[in-house]
C-alpha cells in the first residue's frame, strides 16, 4: 500500500496488514516536496504527483534514487492532480486544473491527449440575457 505523505514530503509504503515498510523522500533540488498522488510502475519504481516548490511529475527508481523523465513528457504535462494506469502499463495523468487527461507510454513517454475539456468551452449554450 502506497500513501502519499503530503505533509512530510515523502511516499510511505506498507504491507496490507498495515505493517510499515519504508519512506521515500520526493524532494527535487532541495525544495519542499508535496507529493498528492502516487503509482506504483511496472518496474517497481514509482511515479509521483508533486504539489510542492517544483510542481510536476517525480519518477523514483526502485533504489529511491530520482530518474529523468522525458523530455516531450516534462513539456506536454502541466500542473498534474493524479495519476492512473491500465492494465497495458499505459499512464493517465490528469492536469491542467483537471481539464486534460493526458496518456503516456509504460516507458512513461508522452503519448496523447485523450480529454481536453478546454477544447469544448465553446460547446456550452450560451444564455443571453
Amino acid at each position: 500500500i502506497l500513501v502519499a505523505d503530503t505533509l512530510r514530503g515523502t511516499v510511505q509504503a506498507f504491507r496490507p496488514d498495515g505493517t510499515y515498510v519504508r519512506e521515500t523522500p520526493i524532494a527535487n533540488d532541495g525544495g519542499a516536496a508535496r507529493p498528492i498522488g502516487v503509482l506504483r510502475l511496472a518496474d517497481g519504481g514509482l511515479l509521483v504527483v508533486d504539489a510542492g516548490d517544483s510542481q510536476g511529475l517525480r519518477s523514483v527508481g526502485v533504489d529511491g534514487a530520482l530518474r529523468a523523465l522525458p523530455t516531450r513528457t516534462i513539456a506536454r504535462v502541466r500542473e498534474p492532480l493524479a495519476v492512473a494506469a491500465d492494465r497495458r502499463g499505459r499512464v493517465y495523468v490528469l492536469d491542467q486544473g483537471g481539464e486534460r487527461v493526458v496518456r503516456l507510454g509504460s516507458d512513461l513517454d508522452y503519448d496523447d491527449v485523450v480529454v481536453d475539456l478546454e477544447e469544448h468551452v465553446d460547446d456550452t449554450p450560451r444564455h443571453r440575457s
